[in-house]
């Protein structure tokens, strides 16, 4: 008898699994493709991407996504950051960063921020809102110059939603850095700890809750051991 009630239980089960509850699932894909077709409008309308060609393209791509999404199987949306970096031998990356963020768009869209620079100053933009809200000003894009930057879209896993957690993250100290991180730190709190100590190269001191800052400032703080350890040892020799 208990045989065939773990049997029934086990079909039970396997019954419950088939019958997924499809209308939950609908409203998960439908909603995903509005947030997709809501990206592409915002970037094909944006002032910086004029090319009907790319338009038509991502039309079509979407319009193929939207034919075949009932036979693909349900995924979890995704949730995490967005980071980009671009060099270029001569002329500015801004514009090329700005697509590159909207194309990162569903990877995260709680802020969004670039920094670019010429290898003489670092210029930064960063702000809470959608890429085409935060750079939608000819101004904000004409003062990123330079053939180098880094961009970032934020998915809040960690920190809080502050504009201040919007990235890149800079230290000063040493050299001056700035970072961009996708990821979550599982010691973070630890990591915190020990950079308000004495424990630390340099007492560092946290700006926001972020776990990016953190990394950012383990990096720096480890630099500055590294150099401290070279001038010891070249002191020796």
């Amino acid at each position: 008898m208990q045989l065939e009630g773990r049997q029934q239980l086990k079909q039970q089960q396997a019954q419950q699994r088939v019958s997924l509850p499809t209308r939950g699932v609908r409203r998960v894909r439908s909603r995903q493709m509005q947030n997709v077709q809501a990206y592409v409008t915002s970037a094909a309308q944006s002032s910086f991407l004029g090319s009907s060609t790319w338009s038509s393209i991502v039309s079509r791509q979407i319009s193929n996504v939207q034919h075949s999404s009932s036979m693909l199987p349900l995924r979890r949306p995704t949730r995490m950051c967005g980071i980009i970096g671009i060099y270029k031998q001569e002329g500015a990356v801004n514009v090329e960063l700005y697509e590159g963020l909207l194309m990162l768009q569903h990877r995260g869209q709680d802020s969004a921020g670039m920094v670019t620079t010429d290898w003489a100053k670092f210029r930064e933009y960063k702000n809470n809102g959608l890429v085409k809200d935060v750079f939608s000003s000819k101004g904000v894009m004409d003062k990123l110059t330079g053939p180098v930057g880094i961009g970032h879209v934020r998915y809040p896993t960690a920190g809080s939603a502050s504009a201040q957690e919007a990235q890149p993250f800079f230290v000063n100290s040493p050299l001056g850095i700035y970072l961009i991180h996708n990821g979550n730190l599982t010691n973070t709190e630890d990591l915190r700890e020990m950079l308000n100590s004495s424990s630390s190269f340099f007492n560092r001191h946290l700006k926001t809750d972020s776990d990016s800052e953190v990394l950012l400032n383990i990096f720096a703080d480890e630099i500055h051991r590294a150099h401290q350890r070279f001038v010891q040892t070249d002191s020796k020799g």
